[in-house]
């Protein structure tokens, strides 16, 4: 963590602090297994949806590809966060 003193600015190469900043970096795969058949004529084309709470309000990030006809889906998108 950088020393600042007050009222001053950080040191030269000094990383930023605060929530703003990203430290680091997730990357998630996600998966479904036995999934309930919800289709009638075929089996159940399956998608997932990641939301992201943003002062209070949930908003869509991103999402995965659709799986067709399949009850056990391996999606091949990642989210990385």
């Amino acid at each position: 963590m950088a020393h600042i003193p007050s009222g001053g600015a950080p040191a030269a190469g000094a990383a930023p602090m605060g929530p703003q900043y990203c430290v680091c970096k997730v990357e998630l795969s996600v998966s479904g297994q036995n999934l309930l058949d919800r289709d009638v004529t075929s089996k159940s084309d399956p998608f997932c949806v990641l939301f992201t709470e943003n002062n209070g309000r949930w908003i869509e990030y991103d999402r995965t590809e659709t799986a067709i006809n399949n009850l056990n889906p391996a999606f091949s998108k990642k989210f990385v966060l």
